[in-house]
């Protein structure tokens, strides 16, 4: 597609002008837009610098600034523009659809050699999200490609990462493709196993994982990196200026029906997926009538991720068999809505709990990078405050404060803001009594269905 150069204000670099490169003091005054994709070209290593060509199966992601005329003398000087580069006028995108028209440096000569299937500059510890479609859209199979064991779908032991860190966040979405059951896989009793074919025109629902760059190529090791198993990497999108990317077979393979195990595992993962993304969506319909100012999203990340439990902070009332009656909000109406909300910082017991037989309770430390599990409840914010004195013995945060005297604004979903308790500032680490343990452990093991006992109390443990 042509643009005219008057439509355009930005650049899209992938190379030595990307930050962090030797030639990125040419940019580093403009504004940086983040992170997209350029579909229908592939970047190649040139030894010292990259360039790109075009290629219909390939994408490459780059850096977006914006641009003033009166800079493009020095980088068409810079690029060789006209002889070892043409500049050309491409529409680049984002976070499944958003785009915009960008100045691009084509490499005008032939190359004989493979595509770089990654960013230039990418490190070991640089996220990226791994888009996943076939088994691995359950969380509990994936799990295994992290941390290693056996999976009892298929008896089969993995190795697991090197980096065994869990995964920071995932998400769902759908993409233009096909999914289809190929090769022998001896995993699955010789039978088809899922493969992704870009050229396809369906709707494919996946489950990507935030993991490290590291952890994407062990994981594509343990799946096979050979061009008749997982050898292709496939840049799908950008999202938060994370490059999203799966993997599949550098060629098409014939049909081969799966094992009945593995064929009901996907289906029922795509219905789940379906099910949570109707529910999101009916969820947003309801918010979309609000006044978003009026209300709030407050995460828990203990005990109170069980509905159960947090409603009696809402009603009032006791909680099973405990001797605590809570006293509720002054407006006792049930949240509008609830979601899993995963906190990219470390959980951690401290204080010691009356109301839990003296057990240390979560608090979380936002100065430490982490992964802990949450449960967000959508509530007017004249409860919120009602909320807050309830974990604080009547009193709203302060720096006063033995317990949580830090209300933490921690982002935003559908334009209201998502807020937490905590300390700020990190206190004594005390130890986890057995009630306040197991009903941990029941919080997160009904909410984040895909952990099994073992793996919930695993989690619980270790904080």
């Amino acid at each position: 597609m042509n643009f005219k150069e008057m439509d355009v204000n930005y650049i899209f670099v992938y190379g030595t002008l990307m930050e962090g490169e030797r030639a990125h003091n040419k940019l580093s005054e403009n504004t940086f837009m983040g992170r997209y994709i350029l579909p229908g070209y592939a970047m190649y290593d040139l030894g010292v610098f990259p360039g790109i060509r075009e290629n219909a199966k390939e994408s490459v992601i780059g850096e977006v600034y914006e641009l003033s005329a009166s800079q493009l003398p020095e980088l068409d000087y810079y690029e060789g523009e006209g002889s070892l580069y043409t500049r050309e006028v491409k529409e680049v995108f984002r976070d499944c659809g958003e785009s915009l028209l960008a100045y691009v440096y084509i490499y005008n000569s032939g190359i004989a050699a493979e595509p770089m299937r990654r960013v230039w500059n990418v490190t070991n510890d640089d996220y990226v999200w791994y888009a996943t479609y076939g088994s691995n859209l359950n969380q509990n199979r994936f799990s295994k490609y992290i941390f290693g064991g056996e999976y009892v779908l298929n008896g089969r032991r993995y190795s697991g990462c090197k980096n065994k860190m869990s995964w920071i966040d995932e998400t769902v979405r759908v993409y233009k493709g096909q999914m289809y059951y190929g090769n022998s896989s001896p995993s699955w009793d010789g039978k088809g196993v899922a493969f992704f074919d870009s050229d396809g025109n369906d709707n494919v629902w996946m489950r990507l994982y935030k993991i490290t760059w590291e952890q994407f190529l062990d994981i594509q090791g343990q799946e096979g990196a050979s061009a008749n198993w997982y050898g292709r990497v496939v840049a799908l999108d950008v999202i938060d200026n994370c490059p999203v990317y799966t993997i599949t077979s550098e060629y098409r393979h014939e049909f081969n029906k799966p094992s009945n195990v593995y064929s009901e595992l996907v289906e029922a993962e795509i219905r789940k997926m379906k099910e949570d993304y109707s529910n999101i969506e009916k969820s947003q319909e309801r918010i979309g009538t609000l006044n978003r100012s009026d209300y709030v999203w407050y995460v828990s990340y203990g005990v109170n991720m069980l509905e159960e439990r947090f409603m009696g902070y809402i009603k009032g009332g006791k909680f099973r068999d405990m001797e605590r009656e809570y006293t509720g909000c002054a407006d006792k109406s049930f949240p509008l809505a609830k979601m899993n909300y995963i906190l990219p910082y470390e959980m951690y017991y401290a204080n010691n709990s009356s109301t839990w037989d003296g057990s240390g309770v979560a608090f979380l430390d936002m100065k430490t990078d982490g992964k802990t599990y949450g449960v967000a409840y959508l509530i007017k914010k004249n409860q919120l405050d009602d909320v807050c004195r309830q974990e604080n013995g009547g009193k709203l945060p302060s720096e006063t404060l033995k317990w949580y005297d830090s209300l933490e604004t921690i982002g935003s979903w559908d334009g209201i803001d998502v807020v937490t308790l905590t300390s700020k500032d990190r206190k004594e680490r005390t130890c986890v009594r057995a009630k306040y343990y197991y009903t941990l452990v029941e919080a997160v093991e009904k909410n984040y269905t895909y952990l099994g006992r073992n793996e919930a109390e695993e989690y619980v443990k270790g904080r």
